[in-house]
């Protein structure tokens, strides 16, 4: 008999990056075209902001983050997202979003992102 995946919890519907927050671990995914082009001017923000725009970019971030896992976890709300989040695992999870969307960093190590593939 086969079974429905989508109602076991506990399995990713979507490949990704596996990270762990807080002891558990989570199958982070890209973001999907619909997501990407529905909040590509936060996304710009993000990939292009400098180090000291982080503090300003936390909003931003966390609903990108939410957007991205919400994929996986449909059930897990923007707050339990914020919380889950810090400055020390927050790039590692953006890197893991953008890289599953198909960005990768600039070839300058500007921070800034760059489509992998182009037209």
């Amino acid at each position: 008999m086969k079974t429905d995946k989508t109602k076991d919890k506990n399995i990713a519907l979507y490949e990704g990056e596996t990270i762990v927050i807080r002891g558990n671990e989570y199958v982070i995914p890209g973001m999907s075209f619909a997501q990407l082009e529905a909040n590509a001017e936060d996304i710009d923000k993000i990939m292009t902001a400098k180090d000291e725009d982080m503090m300003k970019m936390l909003g931003v971030t966390s609903k990108i983050v939410h957007l991205a896992m919400g994929r996986n976890y449909p059930d897990l709300t923007l707050d339990e997202v914020k919380d889950m989040l810090d400055m020390r695992n927050m790039q590692k999870i953006i890197q893991a979003i953008m890289g599953g969307s198909g960005f990768q960093l600039a070839a300058n190590n500007s921070g800034e992102a760059l489509p992998v593939a182009k037209a």
